[in-house]
């Protein structure tokens, strides 16, 4: 990683940055603080697809302002994928300012260690190899990792990886990228669902809707009510069940997502 000094603002002290942007995994510190020391580091960073796998000691996070601080925190070691840069404040003790974070889509087992981070390019013909500039031609790539969870939203999926460039860990064999584990960006969807048009229907039918790859909604109109199963599904452990009236008699098709997402909703409340 090329490192280069400039000096810029932090909370109204004078700050150091010492690197550019780059990508990293990070887990809590197991060093002992007495007294809540301010030297003391309170958290290990890895850089994805280091040679060295040299764990970084960190004494904070700074978050800008669009980085929902809870969701990266919660997620467990090793768990988020931070992007950012160091810096120190009024000494060497050093921070990390996160400019983006990447959560790990929920597995039944933790992802593999020894494997590569890409982010998925050119419409699905491109690895990018994360903090690397390089990258390797693919033919397609495979998320069947995912397919032992139930009710997955796989359009979802598909769109953050294509479309979003989400970062997944994984191997390239024979052109084809195997996805070990998907991690995507927290700020989801990307931009503000637009509000949807307020239907009133006649007694006896229900607005139904679609959902989109994003997680935002579209209103199709009035459905006559019909009989609907009873059975109600439940998601995997870490994801949620979203309801969604639908065609062709209202009644609810469900999806399983990742449970730390925001709440994306056809309600107008």
């Amino acid at each position: 990683m090329k490192k280069f000094i400039f000096i810029f603002i932090f909370f109204g002290l004078a700050g150091t940055v010492l690197s550019l942007p780059s990508y990293f995994t990070f887990k809590p510190s197991t060093y002992y603080c007495p007294y809540e020391s301010p030297s003391c580091p309170k958290y290990l960073l890895d850089e994805v697809n280091s040679k060295t796998n040299i764990n970084i000691e960190l004494r904070d996070f700074d978050f800008e302002p669009q980085v929902n601080k809870s969701i990266v925190l919660s997620g467990g070691r090793n768990n988020v994928v931070v992007k950012g840069f160091f810096m120190t404040v009024q000494g060497p003790v050093r921070f990390f300012r996160v400019q983006e974070a990447y959560r790990l889509v929920p597995l039944d087992n933790p992802p593999p260690k020894d494997v590569k981070f890409y982010q998925v390019r050119s419409s699905g013909q491109s690895a990018f190899v994360v903090n690397e500039n390089s990258s390797s031609a693919i033919s397609s790539y495979d998320t069947s990792v995912y397919n032992s969870i139930f009710l997955l939203d796989k359009d979802w999926l598909d769109y953050k990886i294509k479309s979003e460039q989400a970062i997944v860990s994984g191997s390239i064999s024979d052109g084809k990228l195997v996805v070990a584990a998907v991690y995507v960006n927290i700020k989801d969807p990307a931009t503000q669902c637009p509000s949807l048009p307020l239907f009133k229907c006649q007694e006896g039918y229900v607005v139904t809707y679609t959902r989109q790859p994003d997680r935002c909604y579209d209103a199709d109109g009035c459905t006559k009510t019909g009989g609907c199963p009873l059975v109600v599904p439940q998601c995997s452990k870490n994801y949620r069940r979203v309801s969604i009236p639908s065609k062709p008699h209202g009644c609810y098709k469900y999806k399983c997502e990742p449970d730390f997402l925001p709440l994306t909703s056809y309600s107008r409340s």
